[in-house]
C-alpha cells in the first residue's frame, strides 16, 4: 500500500461514517506523491521530513514511513497535535553525512533478517514519509486501526515494522 492508497482509503472510512467524521478536515499534508527521502539535505525548500515551525507537525494524523519504492513499511499515530515529535520519536536525531545526507544510526525500527534492506533505508536515510492530518484528534485512532486492518486484509500482514493492530 502506498501513501495514496492509505489517503483513499481513510477518505472512503469517513463516507462510510459520516457522523463519526462530519466537521472533521482530513488532509494528504505531507507527501503528495513527490516527496523527496528523509535523510535528502540538498533542498532547503522541501526539507523532505517534519521540522519545527512547518505547521504540520503541529498537528494531529497519522505518518507512514515508506521504503525508496513508496510501499508504507510502518503506519503511526500522533492523536495529541504532536506528529512531529512522534515521528522523530522513531527516527531520533539524524547525523549529518558527506553530500547533504542525513543518517539516522539511532532509529527504532527493527526488520527480520530477510527485510533488513528497509531497516537500512531508514538508517541511510532514504525510506520517505507521508502524513495525513485531522483536525479531530479523537477520530486518528480509529483511522490508524481501520489502516492497519486494512493492509493485513489486502497483503496478510502488517506494514513490515508494525508489530500490531493499533
Amino acid at each position: 500500500m502506498k501513501v495514496q492508497e492509505a489517503f483513499d482509503e481513510v477518505r472512503k472510512l469517513a463516507a462510510a461514517m459520516p457522523d463519526m467524521f462530519s466537521q472533521v478536515h482530513i488532509e494528504l499534508a505531507f507527501d503528495k506523491g513527490g516527496r523527496r527521502a528523509i535523510g535528502d539535505r540538498t533542498d532547503s525548500e522541501d526539507p523532505g521530513f517534519l521540522i519545527r515551525g512547518d505547521g504540520i507537525g503541529s498537528q494531529s494524523g497519522l505518518y507512514f514511513f515508506t521504503c525508496s519504492q513508496g510501499q508504507i513499511i510502518y503506519i503511526g499515530k500522533a492523536t495529541k497535535n504532536n506528529l512531529h515529535e512522534r515521528v522523530w520519536d522513531h527516527v531520533k536525531t539524524p547525523e549529518h553525512d558527506t553530500g547533504g545526507v542525513w543518517v539516522f544510526p539511532k532509529h527504532c525500527f527493527r526488520a527480520e533478517p530477510e527485510a533488513a534492506e528497509y531497516e537500512a533505508e531508514v538508517l541511510n536515510g532514504k525510506a520517505g514519509l507521508g502524513v495525513i492530518t485531522f483536525s479531530d484528534p479523537e477520530v486518528v485512532s480509529l483511522a490508524e486501526v481501520y489502516l492497519h486492518t486494512v493492509h493485513l486484509k489486502r497483503h496478510k500482514k502488517l506494514p513490515l515494522f508494525n508489530k500490531q493492530i493499533g
